[in-house]
């Protein structure tokens, strides 16, 4: 148990924290005890000193790295999604869709490729120069095509009794990196079924995608709820302009994760 003094307020938070199966840094030690989310946790009333509530569920807190200079630094081994392929650093990476631990769908799948490249791990990729004419095992595309209507979509679900408060995203480019996502929508819901949440509209475009292959960019979300799901919706061409599939090859998720899961998503 860890008590937590609030900030501006007349109370603490005690909050009820799951043991880490993973050591863990001095980044993670400094901000997972900066903030604590506001649902299902204890309080402790210093005036009257009296537990107000008890805890209802365990919270694990992913915290990006950030590199000599302060900056946020995408993917790594921070994040949800590789915790979930590494079963919290006890095993070497799988890739998380193929071994069940959750479920990635597209809304459409481009020749030779396959949802689990939404989650892939720099091992699985290989750079292939996006000038060949055939498709290749290493480009990822949800529908694949040059005119609209600009709705294709990659959606990722943490399955049942797992959901995560979103403080940071990151995204990694395919192996063609002139196809970098442009203007796009991150949303949240509870079921890949929705209704789905606007949690980030990307527009202006945002370039912070590089036109690279395997190019990485980290953004920052502003939301108090936890979803289960996750999925970045197409709103324009991107890359060459003329394209609008999304060509995407790594998720990666950060924030305060709530689970009871015990078993992978079914799907």
């Amino acid at each position: 148990m860890s008590l937590i003094c609030a900030t501006g307020a007349q109370a603490s938070r005690l909050l009820s924290v799951r043991p880490w199966r993973r050591p863990l840094g001095a980044a993670h030690q400094r901000l997972a005890f900066a903030r604590m989310d506001c649902g299902d946790i204890d309080l402790l009333d210093l005036i009257g000193l009296r537990l107000l509530h008890l805890p209802t569920e365990p919270l694990d807190h992913f915290v990006p790295s950030r590199d000599a200079d302060g900056a946020l630094q995408p993917f790594g081994t921070d994040g949800l999604i590789h915790s979930l392929g590494t079963n919290m650093g006890e095993r070497l990476w799988r890739n998380p869709h193929l071994s069940g631990d959750l479920v990635c769908r597209w809304s459409s799948v481009a020749e030779l490729s396959n949802p689990s490249r939404f989650v892939s791990h720099p091992s699985e990729l290989v750079y292939i120069h996006c000038a060949q004419t055939e498709p290749t095992f290493f480009l990822t595309d949800a529908d694949r095509r040059l005119t609209p209507p600009d709705d294709a979509w990659m959606a990722v679900d943490l399955g049942p009794g797992r959901s995560i408060v979103l403080e940071h995203y990151a995204l990694r480019n395919d192996g063609c990196g002139n196809d970098a996502l442009r203007c796009w929508e991150l949303h949240g819901a509870q079921s890949l079924n929705g209704p789905w949440t606007t949690l980030r509209i990307h527009a202006g475009p945002d370039k912070a995608l590089a036109a690279q292959p395997y190019a990485e960019a980290i953004w920052r979300i502003d939301c108090d709820t936890a979803y289960q799901c996750f999925r970045i919706l197409q709103r324009s061409s991107h890359g060459s302009e003329t394209n609008y599939a999304i060509a995407c090859a790594g998720i990666e998720l950060y924030g305060w994760l709530r689970s009871t899961a015990r078993t992978a998503p079914a799907g």
